[in-house]
């Protein structure tokens, strides 16, 4: 079995630069697969496009304006889906999408409620028409009332915030639908909005009474741009397809880490003392160099989560606390979500370097970092259908599998040759004079390899081994020697390393 993790936000606009930035690693961190965005800011067509390149997933948008609503619902590429409808409103204020996941349908419904209390009771009596369906329904996003003010309400009157209620109940009970968090935690105060010495529980997760036992989780986590809270809720369900590893490449950013820098001087220094230098040798060094930059990497990103996982945790202490005593914490969590937006800001400006976007504006930056990150995964992940040489379409894995087995083994069959043909396509060829052939011919020399380096572009890999160009330029004090004698040895034996003579398909 495997789950699907839903989360919900109100951006308090996400065109702004370090908060789209943020949130979308924020989601990516949470391993979200579908977003509900409100007051998104999103108004048209132009932004609605480059933000889905910076959220890297499908989005449909109900555009608000510049200042004020929208709403989104954002489908990760990662996640295997199938569209099937979509409705929206032209205030954005909602957004429905019809869609089937794992052979299952649901109906996900993302809103954006009014704050007039008027609007909002006017607003709640078109929803009713969306949730009649066949469909599992997903309804998710920032209601603006409380439907109990004593769990869902810290601070300020008791009896104000409640308006929608009545007509919520109404609807709840004509469709079959509960709270997500409530079915979890009955009795549990719990807030995700905070102003004025108020807190609220304004954002939900409504579903069909059928997926109860399929709820896996339901949770609130701070979100550093916003004054709302994200709001999490995970789902069961059936068997999906499984992702195996993704080629490796380095991460270039690394390289202006002095702790890397240094870690892997010391280790190149105590590798090559006394070694014979060998093509083999080489091969070897390569892994130990993937290996030794991939556990830097991984415990430098295990020490920045732990320093996010503890802030939150301290969150939500302090959020619990501020629950039972409104006010008294209110300056401590202020600062602890103002500390927590700084850490989520310098994580993200790596992401910055990484698409080694910097002379751009931010919105060009903001769109080139997640455009390079898009472009480099895939821009789909996962090959829904394929067509086999005589027209028939699979949609099954094992088929899929099949076809692409039998088109490569065909490909790159021996095929019979036509030794007549030899002579018509090789007749005339031009030829290197002998000063020419000395110049290509021959061993390399130091310099002939950073002209070599030179001419690469950067962020680029020159074999399967991952290893980027950027890392010989900067390591090339170290490496040099070593590489020019690995090439002759190369030349000497007329074949190149193992490695130099895969490619990746």
């Amino acid at each position: 079995m495997s789950n699907i993790r839903f989360v919900s936000i109100n951006c308090r606009s996400f065109i702004s630069p370090q908060k789209s930035r943020i949130i979308t690693r924020d989601l990516r961190d949470m391993k979200v697969d579908i977003a509900f965005l409100q007051d998104t800011n999103i108004c048209n067509v132009e932004k609605a496009k480059f933000y889905e390149n910076v959220l890297g997933g499908k989005c449909i948008w109900s555009f608000g304006s510049r200042r004020s609503t929208g709403v989104g619902i954002v489908l990760f590429n990662h996640l295997s889906f199938v569209i099937r409808k979509i409705n929206f409103d032209f205030e954005g204020r909602l957004v429905v999408v019809d869609v089937d996941i794992n052979n299952t349908q649901y109906r996900l419904i993302c809103i954006y409620a009014p704050v007039n209390c008027a609007d909002r009771n006017d607003f709640l009596l078109t929803i009713p028409q969306y949730l009649a369906c066949k469909r599992y329904v997903i309804w998710g996003g920032d209601f603006n009332f409380v439907m109990n003010p004593l769990l869902d309400k810290v601070g300020g009157n008791i009896e104000k915030g409640t308006i929608g209620k009545c007509n919520m109940n109404d609807i709840l009970k004509d469709f079959n639908l509960n709270d997500a968090y409530r079915q979890l935690y009955p009795n549990i105060v719990k807030v995700t909005w905070r102003g004025n010495g108020i807190a609220c529980r304004f954002d939900r997760f409504y579903v069909s009474k059928t997926l109860f036992n399929k709820i896996v989780s339901s949770d609130v986590l701070p979100c550093a741009p916003s004054d709302h809270d994200y709001v999490l809720l995970e789902l069961n369900v059936s068997d999906g397809i499984k992702i195996g590893e993704g080629y490796w490449k380095f991460n270039s950013s690394i390289l202006n880490d002095r702790a890397y820098v240094s870690l892997f001087t010391d280790f190149w220094i105590k590798s090559v003392i006394g070694k014979v230098i060998t093509i083999e040798w080489w091969e070897g060094m390569k892994i130990s160099i993937k290996n030794l930059t991939k556990d830097y990497c991984k415990k430098k990103a295990r020490l920045k989560r732990k320093i996010a996982f503890d802030l939150e945790k301290r969150f939500r202490i302090l959020a619990d606390a501020e629950a039972r005593s409104p006010g008294l914490y209110i300056g401590q969590i202020n600062a602890l979500k103002k500390q927590l937006y700084n850490h989520k800001a310098e994580v993200s400006q790596g992401a910055y370097i990484r698409s080694r976007a910097l002379q751009l504006d931010n919105e060009q930056v903001a769109s080139r970092i997640f455009q390079n990150r898009e472009n480099r995964k895939g821009e789909n992940k996962i090959i829904q259908n394929l067509e086999d040489k005589d027209g028939n379409l699979a949609n099954d894995m094992p088929s899929i599998l099949d076809i692409c087995k039998n088109f490569y083994s065909e490909l790159f069959s021996e095929e019979a040759i036509e030794e007549s043909l030899f002579d018509e396509f090789l007749n005339d060829l031009p030829t290197l004079d002998d000063y020419s052939q000395d110049v290509c011919e021959g061993k390399v020399r130091p310099h002939e390899l950073i002209l070599a380096l030179n001419g690469m572009q950067n962020d680029k890999s020159p074999g399967p081994d991952g290893i980027c160009k950027e890392f010989y330029d900067k390591f090339n004090y170290l490496l040099g020697d070593v590489l020019v004698s690995i090439y002759n040895l190369s030349f000497d034996e007329g074949m190149l390393p193992f490695s130099q003579r895969q490619c990746t398909m």
